[in-house]
C-alpha cells in the first residue's frame, strides 16, 4: 500500500486526520522510498493509513518507544507508521517500518517492528530485503509483525494459528502506553463481521454489527446498544437500557467506516428499531 493510496484512505476513513504536506521533498522522499509489504493471501485486514517521519538526526520515535540514531554513511531516516483498524485479537494495529537512506539516494539499511520490540531486517545473504531498491518485508498473518524472511513466519506458525484460532478476538480494545488517557475504559465494544469467500480470492466482508456496553464513573452499565447497517446507514437495531444517549460515537463511526460504501455521517439516522 504506497502512501497516495493510503492519503486517498486517510481522506475517506479518519475524518480529523490531518493530511496536509508540509514539507513536498520530505513527501516525496517518503513516498520514493515506501516499504511493499507482502501479506498472506487470506488476510482478512489490510493497512487503513500509513504516516511517516523523516529524521535528519537522532531523535525520538513520534509513535513507537525506540530512538532513531543515525549510523555512518547515512542522510536519513524514514520512519512509517502502518494502522490498521482490526488486528485479529484486539481493535487497531500499530506497525512500524524504519528505511535508512545513504548519501546515493539508496536504502542501506530497514527496521521493522514485531510484537512489541523492532529488529534489523536481513535477507539471507545478510543484505537488507530490497527490490528494485524497496525494503520488502512480509506481514504475518492477522497479528501483522514484519519480518525480512518468511522463514520467520513458519517457525511462529504454531502461535499464530492459536492466534488466528481459538485465541481470536480475546483481547478487545488494547491500550498500549501511547494510548493510555485517550481510550478509556468507559466502554467496550463486540464486533462481528460476516465474510464471503470466492475460490481463491481473499475473503470480502459483508456486513458487521457492533454491541457497545457503556459504563458510569462508578463502573454500573449505563447502556447496552446493538449497531448495525441499514440501507447503507448505521443504526441502532436495539437499546437494552432505556437512555439514548450513546457514548463514543466517532470511535463507532471508525467501527463502521471502512466497510464498503456507506453513509457513516449519518449514524445513528432513523432511530431504533427495538428499544427494549
Amino acid at each position: 500500500m504506497e502512501l497516495k493510496a493510503a492519503e486517498t484512505a486517510a481522506a475517506l476513513h479518519f475524518e480529523t486526520l490531518d493530511t496536509t504536506i508540509t514539507d513536498r521533498r520530505e513527501y516525496e522522499m517518503a513516498l520514493k522510498h515506501a516499504p511493499v509489504i507482502l501479506f498472506d493471501v487470506r488476510e482478512p485486514f489490510l493497512p487503513s493509513v500509513i504516516g511517516y517521519t523523516v529524521f535528519r538526526q537522532d531523535g525520538r520515535s513520534p509513535s513507537f518507544p525506540r530512538d532513531i540514531t543515525m549510523p555512518p554513511g547515512v542522510v536519513c531516516a524514514i520512519e512509517y507508521a502502518v494502522w490498521w483498524d482490526w488486528e485479529i485479537q484486539h481493535l487497531y494495529e500499530l506497525e512500524h517500518i524504519w528505511v535508512y537512506v545513504g548519501a546515493d539516494d539508496q536504502v542501506v539499511a530497514v527496521d521493522a517492528s514485531w510484537h512489541g520490540g523492532f529488529h534489523v531486517m536481513t535477507g539471507a545473504d545478510g543484505n537488507p530485503p530490497l527490490d528494485d531498491g524497496r525494503a520488502v518485508v512480509f506481514s504475518e498473518s492477522g497479528k501483522h509483525a514484519f519480518a525480512p524472511v518468511i522463514d520467520w513466519m513458519m517457525e511462529r506458525k504454531p502461535t499464530t494459528d492459536n492466534s488466528c484460532g481459538r485465541s481470536s478476538g480475546r483481547m478487545g480494545v488494547h491500550v498500549t502506553p501511547l494510548f493510555e488517557g485517550v481510550i478509556d475504559d468507559r466502554g467496550w465494544y463486540y464486533v462481528k463481521s460476516d465474510y464471503e469467500r470466492f475460490l481463491w480470492r481473499a475473503p470480502v466482508e459483508t456486513d458487521r454489527e457492533v454491541v457497545a456496553v457503556s459504563f458510569t464513573e462508578t463502573g454500573v452499565v449505563e447502556n447496552i446498544e446493538r449497531f448495525g447497517l441499514e440501507n447503507g446507514r448505521v443504526v441502532a437495531l436495539n437499546r437494552r437500557v432505556t437512555t439514548s444517549n450513546t457514548r463514543g460515537v466517532g470511535f463507532l463511526r471508525q467501527l463502521f467506516s471502512n466497510l464498503g460504501n456507506i453513509d457513516a455521517g449519518q449514524f445513528l439516522g432513523g432511530g431504533s428499531r427495538d428499544s427494549n
